[in-house]
């Protein structure tokens, strides 16, 4: 049993500060609590039914650490509020008086409401639940080959939520996208217009109406805990004990992870870092950017026999090699197709996903134009593209689309060590190493890196533009937004004493 307290950072607890802006019923900026009860209880068991074969099994619960960049994040308005000195402040600076106005004492509620941009609830640590269970059997002696199961139910995981804004744009209060232009009967029988949502907007319809008739009318960021995630995956490994100069690690995982938040402090363009609709946490729940459906890998080490009893010469100059390649193959990271611009006209452009196309090509985007009744009010939006899959959702239309659906490319990558040695005696050797990373110099137009596990999506235009779906050149061109991965190489030298 293991058990673990946090506490809560300085500058969460000053949200006390800001009491004066609770609203009974509502919201309360009262000093978060740490969580007490944090008890992680630890299961294992092993069981051998014979010589050559063992059973594993065991569950854990674990518990993350809060990152305190999320707190610093959410600092109430006493100490995070911003000066704009704007651009006819006296020079020099500091001898003229610095900040040439101070900030006014909040000393009502209306004026501490009206700054307050930010809220943290009392604390929950996000933590895991993993279970296995596996068979391992050795083989021929020198082989161990394994089988397991392994899930992981991931709670109360952080996400970035502003929790006073809401969609204007609903499943019932939206403007249709069609794939072909409407005929005139179709228009005439539209009655939502942009000019009605932009109306609805300016009125507070993209504040949920408690806060924003409590005056509320920023928005309140909050890091919450509406976070899940789950993985499954199968796993069978192989190993080779290195005898006679070879030694063989084999693995393969099958594996499926769905998680309704991946990426709350925006480390990439790939997938949004706030959801679609905070109202509705389960229309987010899809494939994770960190899902991985298959994945292998083999390393060899083979150290090779020739002139091991050879003379000086002859050992060291024409012996002494040594290879180790690496293999690893593994199946796309998926990213989220987006609009670029806030759809559904909650304040917020981040999350905006698309309006899917299910007969057009998903390889392609579309962006879209108006649709104007004879009133010149726009109604409705036509893509330019109708064999496009994924197609642009206009301000005032309805996203349809799910988080990761479009797949980057796979990693098929081949790296080599050759090492060769110069020994003197029995003690002592030289030890010469050339590393390559991605030997075969073979393209591979994939985010993070190809020689390890795990998902480092790059930042910036290139991968931005891969995702938004706007019919530009650059959507779903991997070659533009990310690095080829080319050869590196890198040498090494060893002395051995």
């Amino acid at each position: 049993m293991r058990y673990e307290f946090q506490s809560v950072p300085w500058v969460t607890k000053q949200q006390g500060l800001d009491a004066l802006a609770s609203v009974p019923g509502l919201i309360n900026f009262n000093v978060p609590q740490p969580q007490k009860k944090n008890f992680g209880p630890h299961f294992g068991f092993a069981y051998a039914p014979n010589s050559k074969t063992s059973v594993r099994g065991g569950f854990a619960i674990g518990f993350d650490q809060l990152r305190d960049n999320l707190a610093e994040n959410t600092a109430p308005p006493d100490i995070a509020i911003t000066e704009d000195v704007g651009t006819s402040t006296p020079t020099p600076f500091l001898a003229s008086g610095a900040l040439p106005a101070k900030t006014p004492p909040l000393t009502t509620a209306a004026e501490r409401i009206a700054v307050s941009s930010s809220w943290s609830p009392n604390q929950h640590v996000p933590y895991s639940e993993s279970w296995s269970l596996g068979i391992q059997r050795t083989l021929f002696d020198k082989y161990t080959a394994e089988v397991r199961y392994l899930g992981n139910h991931g709670v109360h995981l952080v996400t970035q939520d502003r929790i006073n804004k809401q969609p204007v744009v609903t499943a019932t209060n939206y403007l249709p996208t069609f794939t072909a232009a409407p005929g005139s009967g179709t228009i005439a029988g539209l009655s939502n217009t942009l000019a009605a949502l932009n109306a609805l907007n300016s009125a507070g319809g993209s504040f949920v109406p408690a806060f924003y008739a409590a005056g509320f009318q920023a928005n309140v960021v909050s890091y919450d805990y509406n976070g899940m995630s789950n993985y499954n995956g199968l796993q069978g490994h192989l190993t080779r004990q290195f005898q006679n100069g070879f030694m063989l690690d084999a693995a393969y995982t099958w594996s499926k992870t769905m998680d309704n938040s991946t990426d709350d402090v925006f480390a990439t363009y790939l997938t949004p870092r706030r959801s679609q609709n905070s109202r509705n946490w389960s229309a987010d729940y899809a494939r994770s950017a960190l899902d991985h459906t298959h994945r292998f890998t083999a390393a060899v080490v083979y150290d090779m026999p020739f002139f091991k009893n050879s003379g000086f010469a002859t050992r060291n100059v024409l012996g002494n090699w040594e290879f180790s390649p690496i293999y690893t193959y593994e199946s796309p990271e998926y990213a989220t197709p987006q609009s670029g611009q806030d759809s559904n006209m909650n304040g917020d452009s981040a999350g905006d996903r698309t309006v899917i196309n299910s007969s057009g090509n998903k390889h392609q985007s579309s962006n879209v134009t108006a649709v104007k009744n004879t009133g010149g009010d726009t109604v409705g939006y036509v893509a330019t593209n109708p064999n496009a899959y994924y197609i642009r959702a206009g301000i005032g239309a309805l996203a349809t689309g799910s988080r990761n659906t479009m797949p980057a490319n796979p990693i098929n990558n081949f790296d080599l060590t050759a090492i060769k040695r110069i020994t003197f005696a029995d003690h002592y050797s030289f030890e010469f190493q050339a590393q390559a990373f991605n030997v075969l110099n073979h393209a591979q137009f994939t985010p993070g890196a190809v020689d390890n596990a795990g998902t480092t999506a790059a930042t910036g235009s290139g991968p931005e533009a891969f995702v938004t779906a706007n019919g530009g050149s650059q959507f779903d061109n991997a070659s533009y937004a990310f690095s080829s991965h080319p050869r590196n190489l890198q040498l090494v030298a060893k002395f051995t004493f």
